[in-house]
C-alpha cells in the first residue's frame, strides 16, 4: 500500500487509492482501503480552504 502512495505523489485519498489498488491486482474493499490507511498514518492531501 505504501509503494502504491508513494508512486502517486503521496496526494491519493481514499477513493482514488482504492482505484488505484484495484489496478495494481489488489482485490479490496474501498472501507478495508480506508482502515489500512488510517493503520498506516496515510492521509489524502487536502485541497482549497483550510476549514
Amino acid at each position: 500500500m505504501g509503494r502504491v502512495y508513494e508512486d502517486n505523489f503521496s496526494v491519493y485519498g481514499v477513493r482514488k487509492m482504492w482505484k488505484a489498488m484495484q489496478r495494481a491486482g489488489w482485490n479490496i474493499g474501498r472501507d478495508q482501503t480506508a482502515r489500512l490507511m488510517k493503520q498506516a498514518g496515510i492521509q489524502g492531501r487536502r485541497r482549497g480552504r483550510t476549514p
